[in-house]
């Protein structure tokens, strides 16, 4: 055992994973499970104690539930994978135009989505048509595009807001990381924070705004040009934390609850196992804990000699009997059935040395006994009540039990009976 605890302590220190200190990453990770710096532990924890309902997506879009009237989706995978190397747009977990159609509907009856990110894709942008990949891009659907600007600002950029209207109100500046910028290629949108419109460039993107709500039937998709903007570290800055509380505020309905996207993280309904959700924390555990109960089987369990069979002539005495019934008790921590057990017997012998009903109320049987069997009616009466409360509360100590026991021996012997 005092290995095992030894190798738990440095499987500890050893361990890289999601821990309760907010730090450094091995790798940018916007999963809600992420409690360091890039993930969205916070947002996911603040929106659960202001009161509204929460819950986690790992389903495609077309399957989003009706009971939510927000979506949050951060840092969602596009066509690179984390290496930079080329994905299927078509593959499970990655943002594409089938899921933009899908939003689109599923926003149409009045629901609103927050998009955080810094790539979103657009083949009309990039002068192609969006009828040569299947499906478009997730940006042809919208007809907004976001990507690096042409003058990029390195680091965090503050903004201030444009436009009076609710989702920015007591907002005076947020804060996201610099060089990223949405611009519509068709329909119309509501530009909330980024350059006054007079320093705009056409063509490539360049002073477009980092904040705009599209308008999709009754409700809206609020882009954000920062896949990173709600991130644990993001979050407490300038007033980042007032804006994502206005925007719940604004779009969480009474009885719905805000939905938080994981699936385009790669984390998709019916693929893995609890195993892998486990982390390697807590599986370092569980295969410490077999690995104890396997070494306890092969110490406790060999038998030292061979078994020798009981025989059908063989006799036992009845002390044995009693040691044995005794053990069992112990064992299931059975000590107010075995008083149960005792005191059935104590009665019944009881009333048959007195000669009275074994239905006689406790008070009437100590009466009975103190008159014709001339003992100590009181504590009789007293150690009858004691019993009584024992079995009905289940509580009771093997001392506790004994000491009863010794008790209902003195009045059986007092009394002559057998």
């Amino acid at each position: 055992m005092l290995v095992f605890i030894v190798a738990g302590i440095i499987l500890s220190v050893n361990d890289t994973g999601s821990g309760s200190m907010v730090g450094a990453d091995l790798q940018p990770d916007p999963s809600i499970y992420n409690d360091r710096g890039s993930g969205m532990r916070g947002l996911f924890e603040l929106t659960s104690r202001l009161g509204y309902k929460v819950d986690v997506n790992r389903d495609d879009w077309r399957r989003l539930p009706a009971d939510a009237s927000l979506l949050v989706v951060a840092a969602p995978q596009t066509r690179s994978d984390s290496s930079g190397g080329p994905r299927s747009k078509t593959s499970p977990g990655v943002l594409n135009g089938h899921d933009a159609v899908a939003l689109k509907s599923w926003l149409a009856a009045g629901r609103t989505a927050l998009i955080l990110t810094n790539d979103l894709p657009a083949a009309r942008a990039q002068g192609q048509p969006a009828a040569n990949l299947p499906g478009g891009d997730f940006g042809d659907e919208f007809g907004v595009t976001i990507g690096e600007s042409l003058a990029a600002q390195g680091g965090l950029a503050s903004y201030g807001p444009q436009q009076p209207v609710n989702i920015v109100r007591g907002v005076n500046l947020i804060q996201l990381h610099g060089g990223h910028r949405i611009r519509r290629i068709a329909g119309s949108t509501v530009d909330l924070f980024g350059n006054p419109p007079a320093l705009r460039r056409k063509g490539p993107i360049g002073g477009e705004p980092v904040v705009s709500v599209l308008p999709v039937g009754k409700g809206r998709a609020i882009f954000v040009a920062d896949g990173f903007f709600a991130s644990n570290r993001n979050l407490a800055r300038a007033d980042n934390a007032v804006f994502l509380g206005n925007i719940l505020a604004d779009s969480v309905k009474p009885g719905q609850k805000a939905l938080f996207d994981e699936y385009h993280h790669g984390e998709i309904a019916g693929e893995g196992t609890i195993w892998s959700a486990l982390g390697f924390g807590p599986q370092s555990a569980c295969l410490q804990l077999v690995l104890a109960v396997i070494v306890m089987v092969f110490v406790l369990a060999p038998r030292f000699g061979t078994a020798r069979p009981a025989g059908p002539n063989e006799r036992r005495n009845s002390g044995e009997y009693v040691a044995s019934l005794a053990a069992l008790y112990r064992g299931a921590h059975a000590a107010a059935p075995a008083l149960d057990f005792i005191y059935r017997q104590f009665l019944r012998d009881l009333c048959t040395r007195l000669n009275v009903p074994t239905d006689l109320s406790l008070a009437a049987l100590a009466e009975a006994a103190g008159r014709r069997g001339h003992v100590n009616e009181v504590e009789l009466k007293k150690l009858l009540g004691r019993c009584e409360r024992h079995i009905e509360t289940r509580s009771l100590t093997e001392n506790e039990l004994l000491d009863l026991v010794r008790q209902m021996e003195r009045f059986r012997k007092e009394l002559s009976i057998d």
